[in-house]
């Protein structure tokens, strides 16, 4: 806000010299020459209080760009929640270690009951050993 009222101001000084100069008969190039020295002449001198508030309103601006801080609360409130949510659905996929450890067990029961050559199924037979029904016949059945 402070830098808009500085550009105003400085603008009013130009309108004014501008004024001045087309009073005094300066007319074209010369004229808009003239106004914009005397303007920038005069907003050195008049307006440094103006000119130093707005330096200082940028370069707080630029400070909080470099820091990453907006200095909203709401803002930062908001980013606060989303990264607590962010971490509640990391922590929810990965397993904690009570369940991973009853997965091994349960993939290491597995792991056992699958050794070859042994049946793992009612009509799966050890290699070696032939069907005892033919097709089309129910296994252990009358023949």
């Amino acid at each position: 806000m402070r830098l808009f009222l500085y550009s105003v101001l400085r603008l009013v000084l130009l309108a004014f010299f501008v004024g001045l100069g087309y009073v005094l008969g300066l007319r074209g190039l010369l004229l808009a020459v003239v106004a914009v020295v005397l303007a920038a002449a005069a907003s050195y001198l008049v307006l440094s209080g103006p000119r130093n508030a707005a330096v200082d309103e940028l370069a707080a601006g630029v400070a909080r760009r470099r820091t990453g801080r907006t200095g909203d609360a709401d803002a930062e409130a908001e980013d606060a929640a989303d990264d607590a949510a962010r971490q509640a659905r990391s922590d929810a996929a990965e397993p904690d270690d009570a369940l991973q450890g009853e997965r091994d067990a349960q993939d290491q029961t597995v792991g056992q009951l699958e050794q070859p050559g042994v049946p793992q199924d009612a009509d799966e037979l050890p290699p070696g050993r032939g069907a005892e029904h033919g097709p089309g016949e129910p296994p252990g059945g009358d023949r």
